[in-house]
Formats: C-alpha cells, sequence, structure tokens
C-alpha cells in the first residue's frame, strides 16, 4: 500500500513539472569545467578562458605569461605599440593587441615587453566620469607618449554599461591606458567590475627610471596597512611616482581630500614628506594643479571631463628629460554637448524641447524654491534657489504617465535614474516627504551657460532637504534608494532625455 502511495507522488511530481515546464524556461547552472592547463599571468589581469582562448589585458609595460597543457590562442591587450614578444613565433600584432598562436602544450614562458627609453613622454588624465567624448577627443588629441595614466573616477556611477563604454574608449587608443580606481567607480559592486575588466585596485609597474605605484584611495580614506604596502612598493634605485585619485591636499580651499578621516590626509603627507616619494600625482579635483613641497613633484589633474571646479577640461602632458619630469596642461577642445535640448519619449511618441521654451514654461507656470540632497556620505548639497518646470508638465507633452509606468531620465554622461509614478505626480504622502518634482533650470539665478549641474532633476520639499530617508520613504522597489543609498543620486544633472516606458 505504501509503495502503491509512493508511485502516485512521483507520478503526480512528474506531472507537476511537465506542466511547470510549459509555462516557465528553467536555466540550470552546472559547475565550471576545469581547465586542463597551468597558467601564470605577471603584469596583467585574465579577462576569459577556456579550452581554446585566453584573454589578458596588460597592466604594465613588461607582462610575463607562463603556459603549459594549452593549445590554442592567447589575446592580450592593452600594449605598446612597439613591444617586443619572445617566447613563441606565431603571434599577430594589430595596435595594441597581440595574438598569440600557441600550437603545442609544451611549457611556454612568453613575455611582451615594451621598449624601454631614458628620455620618454607619457600623458595624464582624471575624472573623465562618463563624459567620453571629451575623453575621446583627448586620446585623439594625445600623441607620441608611451603611455596615458588615468586617475580615476571613470565612470559616473559604476554600472557596468558605463565601464564598457570607458573600456571602448582606452581600447581605441594608439597607447596602452593605465589606470586608477576613483570614487565614483566603486559604487554599487563597481570595485569589482573594475578588478575584472580593467586592473587591481592597487598594483606597480617599472618603466626606464621610475616606479609607478597605483594606490586605492577610492574610499577617500588610507590605512596604515596601505602606508606600509606602498613602502613596500619603493624601490631606492628608482624615483618612484603614487598614481590616485584623491589628493590629501585641496589648494583650492575645498574639502576634496581624503576627507573621510582627518588622520588619512596627514598620514599620507607625512610618509611622502619624509622624501620617500619623488612624484604624487591624483586627479578627484576637477581643475589643473603643479607644485613642489619637500622635494616632490605633485599634480592634480582632474580636469578630463567632470563638471569643473576651476580652468577647462584637459589633460597633461608629461616630458621625462635628463631624469626630470616636466608637466603641460592641455586643454582639450571639445564641443560642448547639446544642453539647451531636452527629448521627451513615450512609444511613438518623441518631442524636443528648447531650453528657451523651457524658460518660458518655467515663467508661466513654474516653481521655485530653496532646495538641497543627501549625499551617500550624510553630507547636505547642493543648497540653493531652484527654478524649473515640474515634470509632470513636461510628459504631458507625449501623453504624460500611468500607474505601472516607469519614467527613465538619462544625463549627457550616460548615467540614468527610474521614477515611479508618484514621484512625478505626487500625493500627499509623497508631497510632505519629497515635494515637487522638477527640471531645474536655474540655480541661484544662474542659467545654464553659468551653471555647470543643469538642467538638473530636482526635488522641492517644504523644508528644503531632499534627505537619504526622504529618498528611501519615495523610492519604488528596484530603483533609487532600493539601489543605490543616496538621495543625492535621484538628482540627475546635465538632463537630455526623459523617456516614459509603459508598464516598466
Amino acid at each position: 500500500m505504501r509503495l502503491k502511495k509512493t508511485y502516485l507522488v512521483v507520478i503526480g511530481l512528474v506531472i507537476a513539472i511537465l506542466v511547470l515546464s510549459s509555462l516557465t524556461v528553467v536555466y540550470l547552472e552546472y559547475p565550471e569545467e576545469d581547465l586542463d592547463y597551468d597558467l601564470a599571468v605577471e603584469g596583467g589581469i585574465v579577462l576569459e578562458e577556456n579550452e581554446d582562448l585566453i584573454q589578458i589585458r596588460s597592466i604594465s609595460p613588461n607582462t610575463d605569461i607562463q603556459i603549459q597543457g594549452f593549445q590554442g590562442d592567447i589575446e592580450v591587450g592593452n600594449n605598446h605599440l612597439d613591444s617586443e614578444i619572445q617566447g613563441i613565433k606565431e603571434y599577430e600584432v594589430d595596435k595594441t593587441d597581440i595574438r598569440l598562436e600557441v600550437e603545442d602544450n609544451e611549457e611556454k614562458t612568453i613575455t611582451i615587453n615594451a621598449p624601454e627609453k631614458t628620455d620618454f613622454d607619457f600623458a595624464v588624465i582624471g575624472d573623465t566620469q562618463g563624459m567620453n567624448h571629451i575623453f575621446q577627443d583627448a586620446v585623439d588629441d594625445m600623441s607620441d607618449i608611451e603611455f596615458l595614466l588615468h586617475t580615476g573616477d571613470l565612470t559616473p556611477h559604476s554600472q557596468i554599461d558605463e565601464y564598457h563604454a570607458v573600456i571602448e574608449v582606452m581600447n581605441d587608443a594608439d597607447f596602452p591606458v593605465y589606470p586608477t580606481i576613483g570614487n565614483h567607480d566603486n559604487r554599487f559592486n563597481g570595485t569589482e567590475i573594475y578588478e575584472e575588466l580593467i586592473a587591481p585596485t592597487e598594483y606597480s609597474f617599472v618603466y626606464s627610471d621610475y616606479n609607478f605605484i597605483f594606490l586605492d584611495t577610492a574610499e577617500l580614506l588610507l590605512t596604515e596597512y596601505q602606508i606600509d604596502w606602498i613602502d613596500s612598493q619603493v624601490l631606492e634605485d628608482k624615483q618612484n611616482v603614487i598614481v590616485t585619485h584623491a589628493p590629501y591636499f585641496d589648494p583650492f580651499g575645498g574639502n576634496h581630500t581624503l576627507a573621510e578621516d582627518e588622520d588619512s590626509d596627514e598620514m599620507l603627507e607625512n610618509y611622502i614628506s619624509e622624501g620617500n616619494i619623488d612624484v604624487f600625482m591624483s586627479g578627484h579635483i576637477h581643475a589643473y594643479y603643479e607644485d613642489v613641497k619637500d622635494g616632490t613633484q605633485r599634480l592634480i589633474t582632474g580636469g578630463g571631463g567632470g563638471s569643473l571646479v576651476e580652468g577647462v577640461h584637459h589633460y597633461t602632458h608629461v616630458e621625462v628629460h635628463n631624469g626630470e619630469l616636466t608637466f603641460e596642461k592641455v586643454p582639450i577642445d571639445t564641443p560642448e554637448q547639446n544642453i539647451f535640448e531636452i527629448d521627451i519619449e513615450k512609444g511613438e511618441e518623441n518631442v524636443t524641447i528648447t531650453y528657451e521654451r523651457l524658460l518660458q514654461l518655467m515663467k508661466e507656470d513654474g516653481v521655485s524654491a530653496v532646495s538641497s540632497f543627501q549625499n551617500r556620505f550624510g553630507n547636505q548639497r547642493g543648497e540653493g534657489y531652484y527654478s524649473g518646470v515640474k515634470i509632470s508638465t513636461m510628459i504631458e507633452k507625449v501623453g504624460g504617465m500611468d500607474e505601472n509606468d516607469t519614467l527613465v531620465i538619462e544625463s549627457i554622461d550616460g548615467h540614468t535614474q527610474e521614477f515611479g509614478y508618484l514621484n512625478v505626480y505626487p500625493d500627499d504622502y509623497f508631497l510632505s516627504e519629497q515635494g515637487e518634482f522638477i527640471l531645474a533650470l536655474t540655480y541661484d539665478n544662474q542659467t545654464i551657460e553659468e551653471w555647470d549641474d543643469g538642467p538638473r532633476a530636482a526635488f522641492m520639499p517644504d523644508d528644503g532637504y531632499y534627505s537619504n530617508k526622504n529618498c528611501e520613504n519615495t523610492s519604488y522597489e528596484g530603483q533609487g534608494w532600493n539601489e543605490y543609498e543616496s538621495a543625492g543620486a535621484r538628482w540627475v544633472k546635465y538632463v537630455k532625455s526623459l523617456r516614459v516606458v509603459e508598464g516598466g
């Protein structure tokens, strides 16, 4: 009797599985098959590997590959144009990409070495922040350089598509690009993506008489362990160069340093002043500055694309001659993106509104108030007097939103934010938390000709402060606070489009 019941249960389960399989596609994950070869890489990271293809990205002018038991192709990217290849006979070179053809399973040591020069040029850029049209123009302008250093903030918000976009620019260059990670690059799971696609967060390499040490300050702080790590990388017979994102000093009077920990600035300054470091290079501050202090050349070059603190968008050309470095600020000649028109879209409906027309709408039925937001560190930012047009007024041009629709706002740097129906058409509760939702066209009566962050999506709560708690309370599932815990991320700057996704 029990046996019959068991059969019935089994039959019932089989029928249930068959019914469910007709309704749902089930994806089964199988453990990866162990690769039957040995691989060790120095001076590069492995991007992908299988039985017949290995992909590597170089993070040094000199890359060593030890391989045994493998037959297939090894693709190595981000190399010097004139690299010398030893240890293998069959290979192809395409700009900075090298394809090595391994025809047998024997043990091999393959080296890819850039020719060293006593006198040479390289470039430094920082804070491109997804403004890849500016980054691309800078790369196109660079000539006769051995490599490019990037001082971090390659992306605006660490998204995977943002990483792929900036990698496309780097891969298109006629020279290798060696970056350090910035605070915009380590949001969400950005650090993991960075390490998988670009480089370790901390590494070093030697070229000619110079030892380049890439230091991770993406968290805007420094630990004693990191100081010990720097010390372990310093070479007495080389000139030591720190390349990092955040500086330990701000010559422009702000607080754009290792500000998350007051001891960090002092710790790094003390170490550098001891005479161990010959050159210090950073970004983070969107401006240009150079000086010499306690025998250390110091460079801040953060004008690669983000909104500027001072000056113009730029990169730095570095000439190395007779053991000395000379810095030259090079302006980037890039036409400004068109921020005087906003595209609004819903399904087949698509309209473009000029900035001039938006200013007219603001005069007719605008919203003006003092407001501000809280960033992910808990600091109040953006405080000022904003004037603009309700987002709801703008999307009514394409038919407005229904309750199940999603509004996607995109900026010219590729950053997007999603909003729900009540963000755009707030009820009493949402009004009490976020206030009206507007596209701000002026800030402290400055128009976007003067205001670098506009036009900007902004919330106008009665108390003038859109806090992280307000953000949490007004974020739909999978949006806003539930994706990234910062009210400031919702205040999308230099907006270029509003798109209503029906039922999204």
